[in-house]
């Protein structure tokens, strides 16, 4: 796993990312804005990320719930 794999299946899938992170596909629009789930010691984080696949820039919109319940 020395690469960045994207696996996808249609507006679903998983992404592979290092050897410590992981990121699953919720939902994709047709600019290729991807929503993902950040999992990572059991916990979500929100920020974007751009993933790199095969050579094409995906962008990423990286759902993490704020530690703020005032949201």
């Amino acid at each position: 796993m020395s690469e960045n794999v994207l696996k996808s299946t249609g507006f679903f899938g998983e992404i592979y990312t290092g050897e410590y992170s992981r990121y699953i596909i919720m939902c994709v629009d047709e600019y290729q804005k991807i929503n993902l789930m950040f999992l990572s010691h059991s916990k979500l984080l929100k920020k974007h990320e751009t993933f790199n696949s095969l050579g094409k820039e995906i962008k990423f919109d990286l759902l993490l719930p704020k530690n703020s319940e005032g949201d």
